[in-house]
């Protein structure tokens, strides 16, 4: 739908409402590291506790750009940088946010490949279609896709 319609808004009581399903695992992706740290930030304002969900970002990505609200929910090693978390920490976490391409570690490291039950993929229409996919590949058998955005919005 057009700009202001509640797409982004839609995406995140969704994920709430599949939270509340029990035994689930939670990719919110986003073409965007904007658009990813929205997610976080709007789970988190709706009482998502950083023991739930990780905002998984690149290794090369500067902490000064993310916002504060979601630096909670991030991993870092010892000198600061990003973490890339291993598998079984991974799927601690009922939320993983990130973006489609961060969404390649994901794709590449799990074994069996997809294991996430839900995957949302948000602002889907300002992906390439390859990027968009990404994050696809993480879904596991038989899992829910969900792809929201707007083609008109396109610069």
């Amino acid at each position: 739908g057009p700009p202001g319609t509640g797409k982004t808004t839609t995406v995140v009581e969704s994920i709430l409402q599949v939270m509340s399903l029990g035994k689930v695992r939670i990719l919110a992706a986003a073409p965007s590291n904007a658009a990813a740290d929205l997610i976080c930030q709007r789970l988190a304002a709706r009482g998502v506790s950083p023991a739930q969900m990780l905002r998984l970002n690149a290794l090369m990505r500067n902490r000064s750009e993310v916002p504060s609200a979601v630096l909670p929910f991030t991993r870092t090693a010892a000198a600061g940088d990003f973490d890339m978390p291993t598998v079984d920490i991974l799927q601690s976490f009922k939320v993983v946010v990130s973006t489609c391409a961060t969404c390649g570690y994901l794709a590449s490291s799990a074994k069996p490949p997809g294991w996430f039950t839900h995957v949302f993929v948000d602002e889907a229409a300002q992906a390439l279609e390859p990027e968009a996919l990404i994050p696809v590949s993480a879904l596991e058998p038989g899992g829910l896709l969900v792809v929201a955005g707007d083609h008109h919005q396109l610069g």
